[in-house]
């Protein structure tokens, strides 16, 4: 070994494969020597996203997943598959509770979480069309998307409701369907118009003409041929202290009702897409000096209602007939019963005083609510058309929890058997009313408002403190068991020619979720049980 320069030793390494000769600078490199540097090893990564962090029992989750830098993936945690580096696949899991899913690749390592929820809910779609009865309404909630039902219940692909809403009974065999196709098959609209939310619900935003032309597809994927419209207003009192009957168009800056720029839309509208428009007059009491209040029902107060209903109604004739509406209601959806026999002569001699100056301005069909003057009176008889008759029940507390639906046909039987004591021989068809709320407390119960909160039943004063309604039990198939049973007595009778059936009250959107409105426990079938019974009968 021998001194190089800068006084530094020098060596020589022999090997097999020859000669390597070496400088050593004290950690530094020798003048004109090269740096060798080892390569390092690549590292490892791994990615892995869950296509929904939510997912209820049974539904399908997809997962994507990529790496790098490694040989092979591992799955572990909640998931377990053979897989390869990179890919995408399903998942689904049998329990409920938070899924944490890993990806193991190397020495990498992601993971994704997926909550799962139990299913206590079923869901039907919106689309009329795909609609079966009773498979749709029993159907448990597959996606958790439909979890989420908005409230506002507009441009819903389906809609969501809890298992227990089905209620106390199954839902009923269809049995006799379809009605006779030369019935007319009707719907009569909830009398609600809020132009700017048409869910009624505060808070949500949806104009009602495009919800209506959406309801109007509905009905008539339905099987409908036509859709009521009844507008409601009050009685006015003018300066000399006589009654009037308020024009729409008074209250439709203060109130939820259609007024007559809408009405004429909505009459154009139902007749582009095929369906005619029956019109039915309501008057739910009195306003005056921004106050409600329902005048009592004494016989000065229906003389003097009639004497302004009168007028208003000649008024009303003119206006339908010029904006194309098929058939009107002269009778009133009113603040009592006109109808009720304390009251009789007077209705008798109002009504045979109206109808010829009605039938003078109006061409359409002419309907009238049953009323023993029909029988009676040839004037009214002969400027009617058809006559609107609805079938009461009495189910008593004891029949409720057994009630099957053979009962309550033979209890519509025995309902139309004693209208045939008193309209026996009636020439005019009939057109059958046909409605039941949802909710489990009907047969023992009054009247009660589904728009709004109220501290009780029979009122239509809303309050802000307390809430019936939330108190109430949905029964979907209480409802479902009404329409079927009402159907099959009326395609069995044969005491009177029948003209139409009309469900009532249907709602303007989809959704039936309670909150500040109740669609849950109304009266309108639509996206319930009852709708799908509807469909089965209204084929052709």
């Amino acid at each position: 070994m021998g001194i190089g320069r800068n006084g530094k030793a020098r060596g020589l390494i022999i090997g097999a494969f020859g000669l390597l000769t070496t400088a050593c600078s004290g950690g530094g490199s020798a003048s004109g020597g090269t740096t060798v540097t080892p390569t390092p090893t690549p590292v490892a990564t791994a990615t892995l996203t869950a296509g929904a962090t939510r997912a209820v029992i049974g539904e399908a989750v997809s997962l994507t997943w990529s790496s790098a830098n490694a040989a092979s993936c591992a799955a572990s945690g909640d998931w377990s598959a053979t897989i390869g580096t990179s890919g995408s696949s399903n998942v689904s899991f049998a329990t409920a509770g938070t899924k944490t899913l890993t990806l193991t690749c190397g020495g990498a390592t992601a993971s994704a979480t997926v909550t799962v929820v139990a299913v206590t809910s079923y869901t039907v779609p919106t689309n009329v069309a795909s609609i079966t009865y009773p498979a749709s309404y029993t159907t448990p909630t597959a996606r958790a998307a439909d979890l989420d039902n908005p409230l506002c219940g507009t441009g819903l692909s389906a809609v969501t409701y809890p298992q227990s809403w089905i209620g106390r009974y199954p839902l009923p065999a269809v049995s006799g369907a379809p009605m006779a196709s030369a019935i007319q098959r009707g719907i009569g609209m909830k009398d609600v118009w809020q132009a700017n939310n048409a869910s009624y619900v505060t808070g949500c935003t949806a104009t009602a003409r495009s919800e209506l032309t959406n309801t109007f597809q509905r009905i008539k994927a339905l099987g409908g041929d036509y859709v009521t419209l009844d507008p409601w207003t009050f009685i006015g009192v003018n300066s000399g202290g006589d009654w009037y009957i308020r024009n729409p168009g008074e209250l439709s800056t203060t109130s939820s009702t259609m007024n007559d720029t809408n009405l004429t839309w909505a009459v154009a509208e139902a007749h582009r897409l095929g369906l005619k428009v029956h019109w039915i007059s309501q008057v739910q009491g009195m306003y005056t000096g921004g106050v409600t209040s329902v005048p009592d029902a004494t016989r000065a107060n229906v003389t003097k209602f009639f004497d302004a209903y009168v007028p208003y109604m000649v008024e009303r004739a003119q206006f339908l007939q010029g904006i194309g509406v098929d058939v009107i209601a002269v009778s009133c959806q009113c603040f009592t019963v006109l109808e009720d026999n304390a009251f009789a002569d007077i209705y008798e001699a109002k009504m045979a005083a109206l109808l010829p100056q009605v039938r003078a301005r109006f061409s359409g069909v002419i309907r009238l609510f049953n009323h023993p003057s029909i029988m009676t009176n040839a004037t009214i008889r002969n400027n009617i058309d058809t006559v609107s008759m609805s079938l009461f029940l009495n189910v008593t507390a004891a029949e409720v929890a057994g009630l099957t639906t053979a009962q309550l046909r033979g209890k519509f039987q025995n309902t139309l058997s004693g209208i045939d004591t008193i309209y026996h021989g009636l020439s005019k068809p009939v057109t059958f009313e046909i409605g039941a709320p949802s909710r489990t407390d009907y047969y023992t119960t009054g009247y009660l408002e589904e728009t709004f909160c109220t501290s009780g039943f029979n009122t239509i004063t809303g309050s802000g403190d307390s809430c019936i309604q939330r108190s109430l039990t949905t029964d979907l198939s209480l409802q479902a068991m009404y329409y079927e049973a009402y159907l099959e007595a009326v395609k069995a009778q044969t005491l009177f020619n029948t003209y139409a059936v009309e469900s009532e009250a249907y709602w303007l959107v989809d959704g039936i979720q309670p909150s500040n409105t109740f669609a849950n426990l109304a009266f309108s079938v639509r996206s319930k049980p009852a709708e799908g019974i509807l469909k089965t009968w209204f084929a052709r």
